[in-house]
């Protein structure tokens, strides 16, 4: 694992991410693409093992919950460990880390398949017509990003150099990547524009010289970005404008689909408002789980 994740995660998260279930569809993608967005309420994420004793056995597997805490239900089932899941935007396909390769699995945990086989891959975030997947790779982990067809296999570098590249986050509208990395000398987030391969930094440290900003989430609207910040989630402006603390320590997190809440883990499953109203506990999680930050 990178070294980032390593330090940034000392105190362990579940990754979850947001799905959508059968409220409302919308426009078609093409042929090789999925049907429409739908609105609901399920997350999936990052659930920890439990070994003899009740013990967390430091592994984790894949599992989906409802957005109320009823309808838990465990997708993996085996002795290694997953992590970093994230919803196709049809909510049918899960993709997902194990081994160092991007996995991608049915909705309902069958079919289980792998994308890639070569060097490290993790974090994946599909994009939002479902035909591709963005997510950090390379020999080290420090490789830059890289795009890949889902149906075809074949990848495509977006972005290199020695700088880290972490947690890669694609907007709604399918034109850029947030990311964390260090190539302003401390962990911040950046902007890869995918027409022109721009990149725009739109977080600075607002204090210490070393403070860290990490695991970008856009909102449903593409209007924000919720970022970890010294532990802490923050919200701004997709220019980086209006930045402002949601007032929650977290581990990982991620929008709701109607960009009402902020999901997050702080070792259980929490969902505030944005404004740092109506925090409330959807589902208890024990033992403690270190990961990068959410897609959805």
């Amino acid at each position: 694992m990178p070294g980032t994740r390593q330090l940034l995660l000392a105190v362990g998260a579940l990754l979850l991410a947001l799905t959508v279930t059968s409220l409302a569809a919308a426009s078609d993608s093409s042929r090789s693409g999925e049907r429409g967005r739908r609105v609901g309420t399920r997350i999936v994420f990052e659930n920890n093992q439990t070994c003899a004793g009740g013990n967390d056995c430091g592994r984790g597997e894949i599992a989906v919950v409802n957005l109320n805490g009823s309808g838990f239900r465990r997708l993996t089932h085996d002795l290694t460990s997953e992590e970093s899941a994230a919803w196709s935007p049809a909510k049918r396909r899960i993709a997902f880390y194990r081994n160092l390769s991007i996995w991608v699995m049915d909705a309902n945990g069958h079919h289980q398949r792998r994308l890639t086989n070569t060097a490290y891959a993790n974090e994946p975030d599909w994009s939002p017509n479902g035909r591709q997947i963005v997510f950090s790779g390379g020999t080290t982990g420090y490789g830059g990003l890289w795009t890949m067809n889902v149906a075809t296999g074949q990848k495509t570098r977006v972005l290199w150099g020695k700088a880290s590249a972490d947690a890669p986050a694609w907007s709604p509208d399918g034109t850029r990547i947030a990311f964390g990395s260090n190539r302003s000398g401390t962990e911040q987030i950046w902007i890869l524009r995918l027409r022109d391969h721009r990149l725009t930094q739109i977080t600075k440290p607002t204090g210490s010289p070393h403070e860290m900003s990490y695991m970008p989430a856009w909102s449903p609207d593409g209007r924000r970005i919720a970022v970890w910040r010294d532990g802490y989630i923050w919200v701004i402006r997709a220019d980086g404008s209006h930045a402002r603390p949601v007032g929650v320590s977290a581990e990982s997190f991620t929008w709701s689909a109607d960009g009402r809440w902020i999901v997050f883990t702080e070792r259980s499953l929490y969902a505030i408002h944005p404004d740092g109203s109506g925090r409330h506990l959807i589902r208890h999680e024990a033992g403690r789980w270190g990961d990068t930050g959410p897609d959805g």
